[in-house]
C-alpha cells in the first residue's frame, strides 16, 4: 500500500508493516529528500495526515472500500399503458349502458309507484312489486297480478323467496324495458 502526504503531495511513502500492540506503522519514504528512509507513525497520526494512493488501473477508493453499500433508492417510474388505465378505470363500472338510468324510469313510471327510493334505485308499486335498477340490470320482483301481465308478455321469471312478490324478473336490453315499461303503466 502506497501513501501520499497530505502535507506535500509530492512525497510519497510505502507500508512496511504494522505494529498492532502500539498501534504504529513503519512507512518507507519513496519520494522526496527522505526517499528511501523508514519512519514510524502512529495509526491515528498516519490517517490524520497521509492518504492512501494506489497505482491500479480500477481507482479504487481505498477509504470507501469497508464502507456499508449504499444502494440507489431514487424511484423509478413507469407509466401505465393507457390500455391498463382504462381497464382499471371500468374494472369496478361494469355499468349497463342500454338500460336507462333509475330517474327514467322514475319518470317512465310515476303515477304507478307508491315509494321511491333514490339512494338504492328502487321502487314500490301499489301491489307491493318492486323495480331495483341494479348497474347491470333491472330486477322485477312481482306479485301473482303482474306476474301474469309479465309471462304473458313473454317474459320469463324465476321463482323468489318473498311471498308478497313470490316471482322474479331481470330485464337485460332496451327492447325488454319498453316491453316491461307498456305492461307495468296498461
Amino acid at each position: 500500500m502506497k501513501y501520499q502526504s497530505k502535507k506535500d503531495p509530492t512525497v510519497t511513502a510505502a507500508f512496511d508493516f504494522e505494529d498492532e500492540k502500539c498501534k504504529t506503522t513503519r512507512l518507507i519514504y519513496l519520494t522526496g529528500e527522505k526517499a528511501g528512509n523508514s519512519f514510524v507513525v502512529a495509526n491515528s497520526t498516519l490517517k490524520r495526515y497521509w492518504k492512501p494512493i494506489t497505482d491500479n488501473s480500477l481507482n479504487i477508493d481505498v477509504e470507501q472500500v469497508n464502507q456499508p453499500y449504499k444502494p440507489d433508492v431514487t424511484p423509478h417510474y413507469i407509466p401505465k399503458p393507457q390500455s391498463v388505465i382504462e381497464y382499471e378505470e371500468n374494472k369496478h363500472k361494469k355499468y349497463n349502458k342500454d338500460l336507462p338510468e333509475f330517474d327514467t324510469i322514475v319518470d317512465e313510471l310515476g303515477e304507478k309507484l307508491k315509494k321511491v327510493n333514490s339512494t338504492s334505485n328502487y321502487v314500490m308499486f301499489d301491489n307491493k312489486t318492486t323495480l331495483w335498477r341494479k348497474s347491470t340490470c333491472i330486477d322485477v320482483y312481482a306479485c301473482e297480478e303482474v306476474w301474469i301481465k309479465l309471462t304473458e308478455a313473454g317474459f320469463q321469471s324465476k321463482a323468489n323467496k318473498d311471498k308478497d312478490r313470490p316471482y322474479a324478473f331481470k330485464i337485460v336490453n332496451a327492447d325488454d324495458y319498453k316491453k316491461l315499461v307498456e305492461v307495468l303503466n296498461g
